[in-house]
């Protein structure tokens, strides 16, 4: 995907919210599939439920390294 508008400031809030999303989505890929015994007995599937969760991980440490580069100034 590639974007023709040059990137703005992300409003604070918002970035807030996709933390919070990205901590929340985490956390049910943990308890919702990771723990899952069709999961577990599944070699596949729990390789692919640990990437999922790995991504989330990933992101919402990006978001929050960006939250606090930003000093959580609200503009």
């Amino acid at each position: 995907m590639t974007k023709t508008t040059p990137p703005k400031a992300t409003d604070p809030l918002l970035t807030h919210e996709a933390l919070h999303m990205a901590s929340f989505l985490m956390r049910s890929v943990d308890a919702e599939l990771l723990e899952h015994p069709a999961i577990q007995e599944n070699e596949d599937w729990s390789t692919l439920a640990e990437k999922a969760h790995q991504a989330l991980f990933v992101l919402y440490q990006s978001i929050g390294a960006e939250s606090l580069r930003d000093g959580g100034k609200e503009t």
